[in-house]
Parts: structure tokens; sequence; C-alpha cells
């Protein structure tokens, strides 16, 4: 029995970032351009990069989780307790 072609989507799928040929695919690099770009603006030292509401954010595990549970709300009544923030303080 022979075994049914697959599909053009599901091998383009199988290929990933590569086209037949094992060129990168151009909607790939478009897409990874627009991200480094994006990732530019925040003058980062690693990774992950973490935005919150277009500013530069911490991957400290508790500070994501207060901007998750305050929906990114900077001025959120959960910080009002908090001592103001140090803008020259390094962030990880």
């Amino acid at each position: 029995m022979k075994k049914p072609r697959e599909s053009e989507p599901r091998a383009a799928r199988a290929a990933g970032p590569f086209d037949a040929r094992g060129w990168a695919r151009l909607d790939v690099l478009a897409a990874l351009a627009q991200d480094v770009g994006a990732a530019a603006r925040f003058d980062s030292d690693g990774t992950p990069i973490v935005a919150v509401n277009g500013r530069k954010g911490t991957s400290f595990a508790p500070f994501l989780c207060a901007m998750v549970l305050t929906r990114g709300n900077a001025d959120h009544p959960a910080f009002a307790a908090l001592p103001p923030g140090d803008p020259g303080a390094h962030l990880h």
C-alpha cells in the first residue's frame, strides 16, 4: 500500500524556518528582523527581555507575578506601600 503524500502546509510546518533547499524562509527572516527591532528599544543585556506597557521590566519572578496580577498597572493600589523605584538601578 502506498503512503499518502503529505500536504504542502504540513510539509512546510515540518521544515520549520527553512525551505526545501535549506535556506531560511523570507517570512521567518522578516518576523525575526521585526522582533530584533522591537527588542533593540530596550537596551537589553540578555534574555528574556521583559517589557510591560512599553517599558523595560525585569525577569525577577515576583515582579512578573505582580505584573500579571495587576494586569500591568504600575499605579495599582497593591504597589502603594512600596518605596519609589530607583531609575538608575541595574535590572537583570
